[in-house]
């Protein structure tokens, strides 16, 4: 694709033809006539000003074709298709570095009559333009013919569904970023969709993460919980009274257990660890026997089951039972 400069903002004094002036609507009104075809045929690139050399009319052959015309600052540029390689190394090898417009300043229309404003009809390349400061012709750089995102980065072999939901997801995404990369010389209405899909793509993807992320958050909880649960079962076994293991894992399931507490020789603990360990050392008199929590004789009476909860409440408020005696001492 060639990117040909050849009208600008300005004012000239030509010895044929005046006053050129190319005021801000004298361009607009070019470009929109070109976007309307009024002309009524593609727009083509010459070399010079050469209107053929048969004795016919239109026998200048054609270098390129013009496909859309663009400003870019005070200059309207051609984008332009070569009609052969070798016509694009005309520009390439800057054989030819600028171009000269070929227009009428006011067109008649040839089927309705009227008279339609500056119509371009044709572009020059030349070493001589009579414009000044026009920019060089330049050969676009060639456009990748694949844009590859690597949605192979997630691995089917983990996350379930929900992953493989974004792998399809990422990978029609990178077709639709591929689609648009290849063809961004279309219409701005084509790219403006391709945007608008790319962004809906995204966010679909975004609501999948979010999904995936609360998910896993869930599954960690639940992993916690049968940790404390495991651990809550031997503390219990080790005669700590249930009253007080329920209470550290109320402590070891929140956010505030997995804080960290320095200790004197400089290492670090959780909270909930922390507490365990003062719970262990509780000394042998104030924890519960496994004759006196019934797991010695089977399921405990009634009676046992009111004696037992006695002991708990005793315990649990300082007191301790008399072996020998099975009195309670406060």
């Amino acid at each position: 694709m060639l990117k040909i400069p050849f009208f600008r903002l300005g004012t000239w004094k030509h010895p044929a033809y005046g006053d050129i002036k190319a005021t801000q609507t004298f361009l607009s009104e070019m470009m929109d006539n070109f976007k309307k075809n009024v002309l009524g045929r593609e727009v083509f690139i010459r070399i010079g000003h050469d209107k053929g050399s048969g004795e016919t009319f239109g026998g200048a052959e054609a270098k390129g074709w013009v496909k859309e015309l663009k400003q870019e600052g005070d200059v309207i540029y051609a984008f332009t298709e070569p009609a052969t390689p070798e016509d694009e190394k005309l520009v390439k090898d800057k054989r030819y570095k600028f171009a000269s417009a070929e227009y009428n300043e006011n067109y008649t229309d040839r089927e309705s009559g009227k008279k339609v404003g500056p119509v371009l009809l044709a572009i020059a390349l030349t070493n001589e333009p009579f414009l000044t400061k026009l920019p060089e012709a330049i050969v676009l750089a060639e456009q990748p013919d694949l844009f590859i995102m690597d949605y192979q980065l997630l691995s089917e072999d983990k996350g379930g569904k929900e992953k493989m939901d974004i792998l399809e997801m990422l990978k029609k995404l990178s077709e639709t970023v591929t689609g648009f990369v290849t063809g961004q010389q279309k219409t701005n209405e084509d790219t403006t969709k391709a945007l608008a899909e790319m962004k809906v793509k995204l966010e679909e993807a975004q609501a999948i993460n979010i999904k995936l992320s609360a998910a896993a958050d869930n599954s960690e909880s639940e992993r916690k919980l049968a940790v404390v649960e495991s651990q809550v079962k031997d503390m219990v076994a080790e005669g700590i009274p249930p009253v007080m293991v329920e209470q550290w894992k109320q402590l070891a399931v929140s956010e505030a257990g997995s804080s960290t507490i320095k200790l004197a020789d400089g290492k670090e603990m959780t909270q909930a660890d922390s507490m365990k360990a003062m719970l262990l050392a509780m000394p042998k008199e104030n924890r519960i026997q496994l004759g006196q929590k019934g797991q010695q004789g089977g399921d405990p009476t009634e009676a046992e089951k009111i004696k037992l909860a006695a002991d708990e409440d005793i315990i649990a408020a300082g007191g301790r039972l008399d072996e020998k005696t099975g009195k309670y001492i406060i």
